[in-house]
């Protein structure tokens, strides 16, 4: 039987995350979907490469590209700074490498386009990391929005509020990365997955922090509308206090309504106007639905555990190893990844033009 020979190229807190699927998917899902071998890691510097290989098990390690790509690879994970994700992905399709790509996917759209130009008549899988598809509370809220039962989407409210910029914490890369490249592609992701297709929007953006010299923007704010009608705000914030990572999504349709918090994915909250109303309330009422590690294909741990943050990113790997094991398509793609990077593109231009633009 094949073995895939897995090369993550950037080893800071995502490559790390990307690892540990690896070895942690045999425990979760009984099985990985393929026969891999953690085959090269490359990053810098040079110490933390071979750190890398020795304490996780990788063949190889590198500092550069060039020794990297000659590794023999058949599946690249891109875990580097955003402005160096077009480079490495188009070296993987140059030696068609199946290729698992972290958000962004790049900082321009632009060169989301050069990207697209290159899929072109190219038979590899390839994702883009929107993992929050991937955790139960949005995969069940999706079944329910597309069932019918409480009709078609009319409003929503999305938000990620962070507070990494506040108190002289921030990293320079934190400094760099605008809420817009940074937080939009969940946000705008998200919509997408619940609603489909964006139709226009109006966006702004705020510098309200004081204490350092931003060198983006630090929160934004959208109206966007819909192909489907509905109507709602996106929004994001790097200065939030209080705020470690909150991101809530809320979904406003014709019979009813649905919340849910990716900081506590285990849970959907689900108020279905169908229900009959009453003296104190009769039966109707936000309900919360238990979401505990309901994936089908795993097996550990129980429903009664929290997967926890890394959940969706081991099941959105997970997916991927078995779309290269049925040679099937991944979503969400790096087409799906060009899209969101036009969405992003809009929102920027919105914000300097201030009017509304077509997406």
């Amino acid at each position: 039987m094949k073995v895939y020979n897995v090369g993550i190229v950037g080893f800071g807190f995502m490559g790390r995350a990307h690892t540990y699927a690896y070895k942690a998917i045999p425990f979760f899902y009984g099985r990985l979907p393929i026969n891999v071998k953690l085959k090269a890691v490359c990053t810098l510097p040079k110490e933390e490469a071979e750190k890398a290989a020795l304490e996780f098990g990788f063949e190889k390690w590198t500092t550069s590209l060039e020794e990297f790509f000659d590794s023999g690879l058949d599946i690249v994970h891109v875990c580097t700074p955003n402005d160096t994700h077009k480079e490495i992905i188009l070296r993987a399709l140059e030696r068609n490498i199946h290729i698992y790509c972290e958000k962004p996917l790049t900082t321009s759209y632009e060169d989301a386009l050069d990207i697209l130009e290159a899929l072109k008549g190219k038979k590899v899988v390839h994702r883009i990391g929107f993992h929050s598809r991937y955790y139960p509370c949005a995969i069940r809220a999706k079944e329910i929005i597309e069932s019918g039962r409480i009709g078609k989407p009319i409003g929503f409210h999305i938000r990620y509020f962070t507070m990494n910029r506040l108190e002289g914490s921030a990293s320079p890369n934190a400094l760099a990365t605008g809420a817009i490249i940074d937080l939009g592609p969940h946000l705008a992701d998200m919509a997408r997955y619940l609603m489909g297709d964006f139709d226009s929007l109006f966006a702004d953006v705020k510098y309200l922090n004081k204490n350092i010299q931003s060198l983006s923007e630090d929160a934004f704010f959208a109206i966007v509308k819909m192909k489907n009608g509905a109507e709602g705000v996106i929004e994001a914030s790097k200065i939030v206090y209080g705020a470690n990572n909150e991101y809530i999504v809320e979904v406003f349709c014709e019979k009813g309504a649905l919340k849910f918090d990716i900081e506590n994915p285990d849970w959907l909250w689900f108020y279905d106007a169908n229900e009959k109303s009453g003296p104190y309330g009769g039966d109707r009422g936000y309900k919360r639905i238990e979401c505990f590690n309901r994936y089908p294909e795993r097996c550990f741990p129980s429903p009664r555990h929290s997967p926890g943050w890394l959940g969706g990113h081991l099941h959105s790997i997970y997916t991927f190893l078995k779309a290269i094991e049925e040679d099937k398509p991944a979503y969400p793609s790096l087409e799906d990844g060009v899209y969101i990077q036009r969405v992003l593109d809009r929102l920027a231009r919105s914000a300097k033009e201030k009017m509304w633009v077509e997406v």
